[in-house]
């Protein structure tokens, strides 16, 4: 995680100090509201990435508790700027070289964090009751409808008293079976589907009428909303040819 969140920061850091430039050249006059939209925008793809881990590793709850708080945070800083309006600055003709190493450096340092980190082993050791508990908190966070849910949870908790071993002993990691289950459940899949669909397609699309409306990058304000408008129709376009419901041959 913490080597995809560098490289978001870095190609988005990367990105706004090009526009940056091609805007104002050299120097820049920092709008306090234009930044606050900025912040609440690189919150949200940022969120995206530490919403997706929980996700990906069981935890429903957490994911939850976590879209709340991201959103609500996205939320009050856009409601923020808009109520400030433009034309105030924290600060006036600030140097682009600067900015752009304190909007770069966090990136790569967490690249380079991340980098020398050792890698993730998974789980070895578990009791049987925290084994159900993250299995069934993977099917839940994969949308495996609950009557599903709970015949498979049955299911494994006689096969355990017909065995005599533990839960790890028979089925492995509890997330890597709670995957499977749910790759080959039509309904989660397509749960999964509508839910990433409409993500990577509504928020380039939030972001894009965020910039228009705000006119916050100046003559590059239709361009810049248009590129993500653009996004949102590629990942629309990539979405709609992996549908679960149609039939590979």
């Amino acid at each position: 995680m913490l080597r995809e969140i560098g490289g978001r920061l870095t190609g988005i850091g990367a990105v706004a100090v090009l526009l940056m430039v091609l805007r104002s050249g050299w120097s820049i006059d920092v709008d306090i509201a234009h930044a606050l939209v900025a912040a609440s925008v690189l919150l949200a793809f940022l969120g995206w990435v530490v919403l997706r881990a929980l996700f990906v590793a069981g935890r429903p709850g957490s994911t939850i508790s976590a879209s709340v708080v991201i959103g609500a945070v996205v939320l009050a800083g856009i409601a923020l700027a808009a109520n400030l309006g433009s034309g105030h600055y924290a600060a006036r003709d600030v140097p682009v070289p600067l900015l752009a190493l304190a909007m770069l450096i966090p990136g790569v340092v967490l690249l380079v964090v991340s980098q020398r980190m050792p890698q993730q082993v998974l789980r070895q050791q578990w009791s049987d009751e925290q084994w159900m508990r993250r299995f069934t908190g993977g099917l839940r966070a994969r949308l495996m409808p609950s009557g599903t849910v709970r015949d498979h949870v049955t299911e494994i908790e006689h096969a355990l008293e017909l065995a005599g071993t533990s839960a790890y002993t028979e089925f492995g990691h509890p997330l890597v079976l709670a995957r499977d289950l749910a790759a080959t459940n039509r309904v989660a899949r397509t749960r999964r589907w509508w839910l990433l669909t409409l993500t990577g397609t509504l928020t380039p699309l939030l972001i894009a009428a965020l910039i228009a409306t705000s006119h916050s990058w100046g003559a590059l304000t239709i361009p810049v909303a248009l590129a993500f408008v653009l996004s949102a129709a590629v990942a629309l376009g990539t979405a709609w040819s992996d549908r679960p419901w149609v039939t590979r041959r």
